[in-house]
């Protein structure tokens, strides 16, 4: 029985953490405007009757055991074109006639932006009908062809337009069923128009149909999915406490009330006056505030994005030179950190390493119960679960929880 309980618990951990991943897709593009620009996105674009058509070549007097008819070319024989769907794709023989079928789709993407980094493109069709015996596979080629299609657009006698996606068929396809296009990254047009071509590949490879076995499919609505990433917007400079100016201050300090020093130390001879912190933490997007505590002392520190130098005025310590001292780092969604240093000068340098994200409940590990944490702060779009201090609470702070999974502090 406590196997088996603990097993469940699993189980259900395992089914909230996968409906995450849709959940969260869904409530981020919700609440974008309740937030600053999320750095992911995803759109479907469908096209209309103008951007969708097909066009069929008629071949007369062609044997199927003959070469003749390659290139296929609209000049040399009647061509015809259609708008809408379903779309024809593919070849048959069919008496003393032989056909080829292409077909085009084009979809308004110019709202995705010039900076934008395209992530993932899917294209997609539903099978209209198959009664035919198709088997071969349906290739998307980069095309830019016109609208409203013409017999000039057919594309090229040999396709040399170039293949950016395919997807197998077979006679055993069900009406309805769909055919998903992984589509290579770069076809997916930014600030205008996506166009393909659709056509088979037993055509691109020449290979005639048998007499009376047509060779085709027809599909219908077509959609193009793409998702995309923008540059973060950047952050307004924060205000920061002036220095004087022989004091290097790359970072913020603030002093948390009676905790810190005494003005009555600062000219005390040989004491530590000032720290030079070197510390960084991974992915962090913006800012974050986190405790630094010498001994009994503790004082407020902000770190930001990119930098990793700090300087830290310890003069009102009083802490005397050539004992090794203990620095702690704590806060809010970090592992706590401890580093012990020499304090050998009255400018003491400390290289405290890296700061390791994703601890939401303070309790100085990342586990399931910071998963939890995040899966509250997801649902209800809150701050506690924006691990990286970008503004957001989305898919980058569950990846960053998920590489830290499992890391202690000291």
């Amino acid at each position: 029985m406590p196997t088996f309980l603990n097993f469940s618990r699993k189980n259900l951990l395992g089914v909230l953490l996968t409906t995450f991943l849709f959940v969260s897709l869904v409530v981020i593009s919700l609440s974008v405007n309740k937030v600053r620009e999320p750095v992911s996105r995803a759109a479907n674009y469908s096209n209309n009757a103008s951007s969708v058509g097909g066009l069929e070549v008629r071949l007369t007097s062609y044997p199927p055991d003959s070469a003749a008819g390659y290139p296929v070319t609209p000049s040399s024989a009647g061509c015809s074109s259609q708008s809408g769907s379903p779309l024809t794709i593919g070849q048959h023989y069919a008496g003393s006639y032989y056909y080829d079928y292409r077909a085009y789709v084009k979809f308004d993407t110019s709202s995705i932006p010039s900076n934008a980094t395209i992530t993932s493109a899917v294209l997609q069709f539903t099978l209209y009908s198959n009664d035919t015996n198709p088997s071969f596979t349906l290739q998307a080629r980069d095309f830019n062809w016109n609208a409203p299609l013409s017999c000039s657009d057919w594309g090229g006698t040999t396709l040399g337009a170039g293949v950016v996606g395919s997807y197998p068929i077979t006679s055993s396809s069900a009406t309805g069923s769909s055919f998903p296009f992984n589509i290579s990254l770069g076809a997916i047009k930014k600030s205008t128009f996506t166009s393909f071509m659709i056509t088979s590949s037993r055509e691109a490879s020449q290979i005639r149909p048998a007499s009376g076995v047509p060779e085709f499919i027809s599909l219908q609505s077509p959609k193009l999915t793409a998702a995309y990433s923008v540059p973060t917007p950047p952050q307004p400079p924060q205000p920061s406490q002036p220095s004087s100016p022989t004091q290097k201050n790359t970072g913020s300090s603030s002093s948390s009330g009676s905790n810190w020093g005494s003005s009555s130390n600062k000219n005390l001879p040989n004491t530590l006056k000032k720290l030079n912190l070197k510390v960084s933490v991974p992915f962090l997007l913006g800012e974050m505030k986190v405790n630094i505590g010498i001994d009994q002392y503790s004082k407020e520190l902000t770190l930001k994005h990119d930098e990793t130098d700090y300087s830290v005025d310890t003069s009102d310590l009083g802490l005397p030179l050539n004992k090794i001292y203990t620095i702690t780092f704590s806060g809010d969604k970090i592992l706590k950190r401890k580093v012990q240093f020499n304090a050998s000068s009255a400018e003491t340098n400390v290289n405290a390493m890296e700061l390791t994200l994703g601890d939401l409940n303070s309790d100085s590990a990342i586990n399931n119960q910071d998963q939890l944490i995040f899966l509250d702060s997801i649902s209800k779009q809150t701050s506690i679960g924006d691990i990286n201090s970008d503004g957001a609470t989305n898919s980058l702070d569950w990846s960053i929880l998920l590489y830290n999974l499992g890391k202690v502090g000291d």
